[in-house]
């Protein structure tokens, strides 16, 4: 007496099933797609049960058909509805879900590099700034020069009506100048009025 084939479903989403009967002589199990056989098996040991996998293609779900036959008769099962009736579409959200949160993933990662790149910019042209009013840089943009003065000759005439040099005449013992180099800011060309 031939066992009618049970089908079972492993994985729902991509419909992959198994066909089972038990055996019995001169029994085949096979796959079938229409009237074309995809798979076939079978075996002379009569205590184990036969089993077919098949992966189940999700535009021809509904023409499948697992058959075990022997001499005598035959008997068939259908893949289950609950792997017929899986909507396709279900498997592409679930690709779309996951593609979803790998975007939102990526993007939140570039955005955070990029709030981490700008702070780091800032602190760099802030310590810049705070760096060049400091009293350490006031004190490096103070340069000294010794001065050596000199008696003009009878051939050169005393240099007057220089302001600047009128302390040096009045005090010739000095032997140190320094002067200061200030950082200025210019405005931007929109502030300057060039009327």
């Amino acid at each position: 007496v031939l066992s009618k084939p049970q089908v079972t479903v492993h994985d729902n989403i991509s419909c992959r099933v198994v066909c089972s009967v038990e055996n019995g002589r001169d029994v085949t199990l096979s796959w079938y797609r229409g009237e074309e056989i995809l798979n076939q098996t079978s075996s002379p040991d009569l205590n184990i049960t036969l089993s077919l996998p098949l992966k189940v293609d999700e535009q021809n779900r509904d023409s499948y058909r697992c058959e075990a036959a022997n001499p005598v008769s035959k008997e068939t099962a259908d893949v289950p509805h609950s792997c017929i009736e899986s909507d396709p579409s279900k498997v592409t959200d679930g690709d779309e879900s996951t593609r979803g949160f790998l975007i939102i993933a990526v993007i939140s990662v570039l955005v955070a590099s990029g709030l981490v790149g700008l702070a780091i910019c800032l602190k760099k042209r802030r310590n810049r700034h705070s760096h060049a009013d400091s009293p350490e840089r006031k004190q490096d943009d103070i340069l000294y020069a010794e001065i050596t003065h000199i008696k003009p000759v009878d051939n050169q005439e005393e240099r007057r009506g220089i302001p600047e040099l009128d302390p040096l005449r009045d005090n010739p013992n000095l032997t140190l100048v320094y002067y200061t180099l200030q950082l200025h800011h210019m405005a931007a060309s929109k502030d300057v009025n060039t009327a």
